[in-house]
């Protein structure tokens, strides 16, 4: 996975900083899961490392703070890595192997009825902090390299580290025969010399040793226990996993169908999400009844803020998304503004709403995503559900994206129905010929969504009231039979073919489900309706 701080970088370019002071205080982290002990300043907070991070274990980066200038585009962070001096190397031979086979090679793929050969490489080793480096770090370079001492049977040196932009950075690498335990600092190249004073001090009287990873199982032992006891709880494995990876500050609990993971304090919302994802799950499932039962987990996370989504990835101007690598939805605790309406809890579940929509149907489609038309509308369609208890009352405008449409069909800046239809997520999120950008394009998804199921007439239409039905189903078909398909070739997890089926199940989707339809009545007949909706206050 290449980070190299390049997401990091985009993530914060919003955000302003200021000379960075010396540290107020010093915290005492003890981590035997990695056999380390070491002092964090107590104005870095602690970052969740991806779910699917394989060297990053854990995070501190720089809290946020408004009152601070001049600008800066980097918080000061710190990252710990953790490398197995094993990876990438071949094991002994035990003598009945053929000899002129390569061990560990790229892997090779033939699709004998097409005459394919497709060539598999085998993903570099990375082993050591030069090696984390060059295949890890995009955009970085190790400078100078400064030997040091022998710390607890571990080598230590330090390395300078040099990115672009006025990125720059220190590495105090650990090393001994099994592994290399390093602590990874970035900053502004303006901030350098303020803030490796305080990394110098964090490492300064570090403790490290062999990692205890008795303890880490007993605790692990206490989730499995507590899991038999809950059955209802779907994939406790997934389950155990997300509890056994929580940093600093987090928390979790649990609903039938999801996993939540928290940094916020907001109890009152947490309750609530609790309750609606379930009343939400059911509406899904109303709507757009799976082939066969969704019994995959989606983790929630939710982040006490919007600096600390942002500094999680969050990307700039988005709300929240789903991950379907990750199997994470994330979102932040919108702050209430006072005198605002819609802020809030209100503005943390139209999120919640549409991103759990997501997840539900790319299981549901049978793990991936249909057009974004349909994908991000119906997200937004569902954005605007109203609840009394634990059950959906009825499907509201969502003001979010109302005025925006109404002001492109009076502008006349919307995509033509026939060609939105067919584009696929790059044309949604702006590159389009239009040159309609994402936020328009989601505001006339939902509009689109909307009238079909809404309108009284899209309802009574013996065409236009079957589309969205035709759609989804025809969906899930073409993709169930050419998954099969791949299965017996040996592809089913060779992501060009799968991709080029996606493709394909798509256009014929939209073939199938649009054949009979006349999209300049159709046009004209949401373009009215939605001009008479009004914006709620």
């Amino acid at each position: 996975m290449q980070k190299g701080l390049v997401a990091l970088a985009l993530a914060l370019t919003f955000f302003i900083l200021a000379p960075t002071a010396h540290a107020q205080g010093w915290d005492t982290v003890k981590k035997p899961r990695f056999g380390l002990e070491y002092k964090v300043p107590r104005d870095y907070q602690t970052i969740p490392p991806s779910p699917l991070e394989k060297y990053i274990v854990l995070i501190y980066q720089e809290e946020w703070d408004e009152d601070r200038k001049p600008q800066r585009e980097l918080l000061p962070r710190i990252e710990v890595i953790q490398l197995d001096h094993s990876e990438g190397v071949a094991s002994p031979k035990t003598g009945g192997e053929d000899a002129e086979e390569e061990e560990d090679g790229d892997e090779v793929l033939v699709d004998e009825e097409n005459g394919v050969v497709i060539v598999v490489e085998k993903p570099p080793a990375v082993n050591s902090v030069a090696t984390y480096v060059e295949h890890e770090l995009r955009g970085w370079e190790l400078g100078q390299v400064f030997e040091q001492e022998e710390v607890d049977g571990y080598t230590y040196k330090q390395y300078e580290l040099n990115g672009e932009k006025g990125r720059r950075g220190y590495i105090y690498a650990y090393s001994n025969t099994k592994r290399t335990v390093a602590f990874v600092g970035y900053c502004h190249r303006d901030d350098l010399d303020e803030v490796k004073d305080d990394w110098d001090e964090m490492v300064k009287r570090i403790e490290i040793e062999e990692p205890d990873l008795e303890k880490w199982e007993k605790e692990r032992q206490k989730h499995v226990r507590f899991y038999e006891r809950k059955k209802k709880f779907l994939d406790p494995e997934f389950r155990i996993n997300t509890r056994m990876d929580l940093a600093d500050g987090w928390e979790a609990d649990d609903t039938e169908n999801y996993i939540l993971v928290f940094s916020t304090k907001d109890q009152p919302l947490i309750r609530l999400i609790k309750k609606e994802l379930e009343a939400m799950r059911k509406e899904y499932e109303r709507l757009f009844p799976p082939l066969a039962p969704v019994t995959a987990v989606s983790r929630v996370r939710i982040c006490k803020d919007e600096a600390e989504y942002r500094s999680y990835g969050g990307p700039p101007g988005s709300g929240g998304y789903w991950n379907s690598a990750e199997e994470e939805l994330v979102f932040f605790d919108y702050e209430n503004v006072e005198g605002q309406a819609g802020t809030g809890k209100a503005n943390s579940r139209i999120v919640l709403y549409h991103e759990a929509f997501h997840q539900y149907i790319y299981y549901s489609a049978g793990s991936f995503a249909p057009h974004s038309w349909f994908n991000e509308g119906t997200g937004d369609y569902f954005s605007g559900a109203k609840l009394r208890g634990s059950k959906v009352t009825k499907i509201d405008i969502n003001p979010w994206r109302i005025e925006t449409i109404q002001y492109m069909i009076e502008s006349r800046r919307y995509a033509p129905l026939d060609e939105i239809i067919e584009w696929e997520q790059y044309q949604y999120y702006g590159a389009n010929e239009y040159g309609l950008p994402g936020g328009m394009l989601y505001a006339q998804g939902w509009s689109m969504i909307y009238f079909l199921r809404e309108s009284r007439e899209a309802q009574k239409h013996e065409v236009w009231s079957t589309v969205l039905d035709i759609y989804f189903e025809t969906l899930r078909e073409e993709f169930s039979k050419g998954m099969v398909e791949l299965e017996e070739k040996g592809m089913a997890d060779f992501w060009p073919a799968k991709r080029e089926l996606e493709l394909e199940c798509r256009k014929k989707a939209v073939e199938v489900a649009f054949d009979d339809v006349d999209f300049d009545e159709l046009e004209e007949a949401w373009k009215e309706f939605v001009m008479d909706l009004k914006a709620p206050r």
